[in-house]
C-alpha cells in the first residue's frame, strides 16, 4: 500500500468561539470506518464553567467545516504519499495507461478519499488533465483492481438498478 499509517489518538480536542457565548472546547472521538477517521463522538464543554451550555449554541457552530478539517489534519499526520510521478502520455492516454500509471491513479484517488475531497476532481487537477479524463482513468484503475471496491463504491446509474422478477 503506498501510504504508511501510524497510529494517531482516539481523540483531538480544540477550542472554538462562539460569537457572542465565548470560548468552548470541543473533543472529537475517532473511529476507523472503512479506511477513513469518522467522528464516533463529540464532547462540548464552556471554557468558563460559569456560563450556562445553550442549545442555540450548537446551530452557531460550523460542524462540517470543522470535522472535514480535523479530518484532514489528522490524515495529513499519517498519510505519507509515495514517491510517484505525475504523468500523463497524451489526451487519449487512457488506452496506453500500464500498471505504474494506474497505480499512481489509485494512490490518487486514495488520497483524496482519506481527505474527503473530490476524487475526480483531485486526480485532474493532480494530473493536468480533464474531469471526464479523470474519470475514465479512475474506472479503468478500478475494473483493472488498483482501487477496490470496498472503496467509496461506484453509485448506479438511475436505469442499471436491478430489476425485482
Amino acid at each position: 500500500m503506498p501510504y504508511h499509517l501510524n497510529r494517531l489518538p482516539a481523540s483531538s480536542d480544540l477550542t472554538f468561539t462562539v460569537p457572542g457565548h465565548g470560548e468552548i472546547t470541543i473533543e472529537f472521538k475517532w473511529k476507523q470506518l472503512n479506511g477513513r477517521d469518522e467522528v464516533s463522538s463529540i464532547t462540548i464543554e464552556p471554557s468558563d464553567p460559569n456560563v450556562p451550555f445553550e442549545a442555540v449554541l450548537l446551530r452557531k457552530i460550523p460542524w462540517v467545516s470543522l470535522i472535514n478539517q480535523q479530518r484532514k489534519d489528522r490524515t495529513e499526520q499519517t498519510a505519507k504519499p509515495s514517491q510517484v510521478r505525475p504523468r500523463t502520455v497524451g489526451p487519449d492516454s487512457t488506452r496506453t495507461l500500464g500498471d505504474d500509471d494506474l497505480q499512481f491513479v489509485a494512490d490518487l484517488y486514495l488520497q483524496a478519499w482519506q481527505l474527503n475531497i473530490p476524487v475526480q476532481r483531485h486526480v485532474a487537477e493532480t494530473l493536468k488533465i480533464a474531469i471526464p479524463t479523470a474519470a475514465r482513468r479512475i474506472s479503468l484503475a478500478r475494473k483493472r483492481g488498483f482501487i477496490s471496491r470496498d472503496i467509496n463504491p461506484p453509485k448506479q446509474m438511475k436505469g442499471n438498478q436491478p430489476h425485482e422478477h
